[in-house]
């Protein structure tokens, strides 16, 4: 302003720049690294961009159809701080795990369903990023490629007589 407070400075050429935050990209190689007795063991490669904010397993008994959604492991998102290994994520699916998420899900739109053995259960996994975690402004990168497992209680041989 001018000294005596009579003018006031005038701004011109005001703009905004917008940055589009896109979501992260899928995660890449998941595998089934181990089925047993109702449990899968996923494994995939961490996603090493700088704001992941954590991934999310949907599975379900039909391909391309997921009836459940997993996040939590122990009262704890699945991040990339997860387990020890410096490369992957490794995670084991059991019953009480599918329980645990369930219980999380406010909304009670999904179904859950509990790995039983010798059902074809089908997992995907995609990332979000540290925006608004569990708002409808986080941003959730397209699913992985889709793999299929099938728990077993082990041989299904049994003796000859």
């Amino acid at each position: 302003p001018s000294p005596d407070g009579k003018f006031s400075p005038s701004i011109y050429n005001i703009g905004l720049s917008y940055k589009i935050d896109h979501p992260p990209r899928p995660p890449l190689f998941l595998e089934v690294s181990e089925i047993g007795d109702s449990f899968v063991r996923l494994r995939w490669k961490k996603n090493v961009e700088h704001d992941i904010g954590g991934y999310r397993i949907y599975y379900g008994v039909r391909s391309g159809r997921y009836d459940g959604k997993i996040g939590y492991i122990g009262k704890k998102r699945i991040t990339n701080d997860f387990n020890s290994n410096k490369n992957y994520i490794e995670v084991k699916i059991t019953n009480n795990i599918i329980d645990e998420n369930r219980i999380r899900d406010n909304k009670m739109i999904l179904d859950y369903p509990v790995l039983k053995n010798s059902i074809l259960y089908y997992f995907t996994v995609s990332c979000y990023d540290s925006y608004k975690i569990d708002s409808l402004h986080n941003h959730e990168s397209e699913p992985s490629r889709e793999v299929s497992a099938r728990p077993f209680a082990g041989s299904e041989i049994t003796g000859i007589q």
